[in-house]
């Protein structure tokens, strides 16, 4: 059977999220426990910023790769990619105001209409 580009897409897709996924755990899991570098500098920018970014954008990307196959056939499956990917915006925006200004935005997204955020 011949494999077309879309299904070697979504299968590329499915695997890049596993294997950021995998990735970001082991790196959280290997500092828990002693054995990573120390989180200042370029490795706490790459394991906890850029590759978390990673972790909430692949998601996003699933969710409008089903979206595409659905439509509006399942409004459900549409509001489920909408809610990943404001969440996907609000953690990037946090992150970038981390980034810019050093210092916790006082308003983050992700976190509105919770009792409170941490930093």
């Amino acid at each position: 059977m011949p494999s077309s580009t879309r299904a070697t897409f979504r299968a590329g897709l499915v695997w890049a999220l596993w294997l950021v996924l995998a990735a970001n755990v082991a790196a959280l899991a290997l500092h828990g426990v002693g054995w990573g570098p120390d989180w200042k500098g370029s490795y706490s920018t790459a394991v906890k910023d850029w590759l978390g970014l990673a972790t909430d954008w692949l998601p996003a990307m699933v969710c409008w790769v089903a979206v595409s196959r659905v439509w509006f056939r399942r409004p459900e499956v549409l509001l489920a990619a909408a809610a990943v990917t404001s969440y996907a915006l609000g953690d990037t925006y946090y992150i970038a105001v981390q980034v810019m200004t050093g210092r916790c935005p006082s308003f983050r997204p992700g976190t509105w209409g919770t009792w409170g955020s941490t930093c």
